[in-house]
């Protein structure tokens, strides 16, 4: 999915792993991207978490850290690719 490979360039880049600068990189990419939040966060989670409900998507990031949360989009991305 294009999206979620865009998604991953913009928290690949985010220094401060922390609440805040997870919500405004969320917010300017769903921003940029002119989608709905739904659009994006639900799959991000179900692919983040395996449920499609819970907790918001920067606590689920800021959980993971950011080796997690980039492996498990990647791991999606790659296998979407094959």
């Amino acid at each position: 999915n294009k999206t979620i490979k865009e998604f991953v360039e913009k928290v690949e880049n985010i220094e401060e792993w922390n609440i805040d600068n997870l919500n405004s990189a969320i917010s300017t990419f769903i921003s940029q991207k002119n989608i709905k939040f739904s659009y994006f966060g639900k799959p991000i989670r179900y692919i983040l978490t395996n449920y499609e409900n819970g907790p918001s998507i920067s606590l689920i990031l800021k959980i993971l850290g950011k080796k997690n949360t980039l492996m498990r989009l990647n791991k999606y991305i790659s296998r979407k690719n094959n």
